[in-house]
């Protein structure tokens, strides 16, 4: 399975990001707390069986060529699959599929701004 529209619109956020050069980390880790809540508190929300998939959220830093890094999602090991599941009923109220996707998409400028807000200024 693959994620689809995914790799678009996280390829257009990363080309966007490249472009704010003072970035820091502590902006990408606020970004990324951001578009955290949205998953918990806006539709579509992350479903919830179990809560395993709800609480295999990850946020990896590190530096790359001196420049910050940052990877996150949701670790589960289906969680691609329940990403991908645009005709299923999931059982928490608001919770649907492309559940990351769709903040990620809704969320690009405010992303940017929270990263440009925290750039350095040397």
């Amino acid at each position: 399975m693959s994620l689809r529209g995914f790799a678009e619109v996280k390829a257009n956020l990363n080309r966007e990001i490249q472009k704010i050069e003072k970035r820091t980390m502590y902006g990408m880790i606020k970004a990324v707390d951001f578009i955290h809540r949205k998953t918990e508190t806006e539709s579509p929300k992350v479903p919830v069986d179990t809560g395993n998939l709800r609480h295999s959220w990850f946020t990896s830093t590190m530096k790359v060529e001196h420049k910050p890094v940052i990877k996150f999602g949701f670790s589960a090991n289906y969680a691609l699959w329940v990403h991908e599941m645009v005709d299923a009923n999931f059982h928490r109220n608001g919770s649907g599929a492309k559940f990351l996707e769709a903040h990620l998409m809704q969320n690009h400028n405010e992303v940017l701004r929270i990263i440009g807000e925290n750039a350095r200024i040397i």
